[in-house]
């Protein structure tokens, strides 16, 4: 199941467009990978100060805590059930790279067997600017 909590109104951010759409596509994909059919994946957006916190969480398999220093790296991929060869282990390294190109930050919080959340602070264009 999908869900997302996006209130309409929110200022413009430092981050272009199409570049969000690429985390969030990135993101979200990572989530529909590492969850079972019957997991939850819920988007979030809400402003805080300065900034918007995007929000996306899952209740997939978790990453293990082992990993969790990797998951930026190049080329890393975690184990999957369907080791596939098509995956490059480029997309959270796409992700951390326009986030942090757009001056925000990222921070994964993940519990094996629980699920993971991606948290992504995007300055508001006007404080981005200043």
């Amino acid at each position: 199941m999908l869900g997302y909590t996006i209130p309409a109104g929110f200022p413009p951010l430092s981050c272009p467009e199409s570049k969000l759409k690429q985390i969030i596509l990135h993101l979200f994909n990572n989530s529909l990978k590492f969850t079972p059919s019957g997991g939850n994946i819920q988007v979030t957006a809400a402003r805080s100060q300065e900034a918007i916190l995007l929000a996306v969480k899952d209740t997939g398999k978790g990453i293990p805590s082992k990993d969790i220093g990797k998951i930026f790296d190049s080329f890393y991929r975690g184990k999957t059930p369907q080791q596939d060869s098509i995956r490059a282990g480029l997309g959270l390294t796409i992700v951390q790279y326009l986030v942090r190109r757009s001056g925000g930050s990222i921070e994964v919080l993940s519990q094996e067997g629980k699920g993971t959340t991606f948290r992504i602070l995007l300055p508001i264009f006007d404080s981005f600017m200043a």
